[in-house]
């Protein structure tokens, strides 16, 4: 099978041909893949558009939280070196304050 455009080249590769993975003209679509499930470019980028601001957010978390993990690590070992080289017992606050521009 050609690639998309070169069979049809005058045609316009508008649809998506989900079994093949691969775009095509409505001619194709309508020979070669008619038995194939077909659906139109717009719906399928809408779809990949919607998947991929998905697995944006979620990298986003997950890149946020390691970071926390980052900075908890920072503090507790710096403070077990406080404590260990003073031999001083500290009240260690909760609270964890993250710099500006995390």
């Amino acid at each position: 099978m050609p690639p998309p455009g070169l069979s049809h080249p005058k045609e316009l590769v508008s649809l998506f041909c989900s079994e093949c993975e691969k775009a095509v003209c409505p001619r194709c679509a309508i020979g070669f893949h008619k038995s194939h499930d077909v659906t139109s470019i717009e719906e399928v980028y809408e779809h990949i558009k919607v998947k991929m601001d998905e697995l944006k957010k979620k990298t986003e978390s997950k890149i946020y939280n390691l970071k926390l993990v980052q900075i908890n690590n920072f503090h507790y070992n710096f403070f077990d070196t406080i404590i260990s080289k003073n031999s001083v017992t500290l009240c260690l606050c909760p609270e964890i304050y993250l710099p500006s521009d995390f």
